[in-house]
């Protein structure tokens, strides 16, 4: 069974794109890759789960954060969902997820 505390009501706020305004967006972006191996890459570098946290809790925008994870085909769904759950502790929650492609 899949266990997870990020499934909370949330409002959107619609306004307009920075990039149509003139003005710069300073989003930031954490690139997260989970491989069948076990093995954890945050932002294209080897990494554990201790830096994951690590670097959620250095965000000091979390509204302006974005988090991709990047999931191998054989990764258990609950592994992501605790990255996932890692991430809204610290209120980042601009979060989607991708399987990988492998390609042969």
């Amino acid at each position: 069974m899949l266990q997870t505390d990020f499934l909370r009501p949330q409002v959107m706020e619609f306004t307009k794109a920075a990039g149509g305004s003139g003005v710069a967006s300073e989003m930031t972006t954490i690139s997260i890759e989970l491989h069948d191996d076990g093995s954890v890459w945050l932002n294209g570098t080897k990494s554990n789960p201790n830096n994951l946290r690590t670097t959620a809790a250095s965000i000091s925008t979390p509204d302006n954060t974005r988090v991709i994870i990047a999931v191998d085909t054989h990764v258990l769904l609950q592994r992501v969902v605790d990255v996932m759950d890692l991430f809204t502790q610290y209120d980042i929650t601009n979060i989607s997820m991708s399987a990988a492609r492998k390609f042969k």
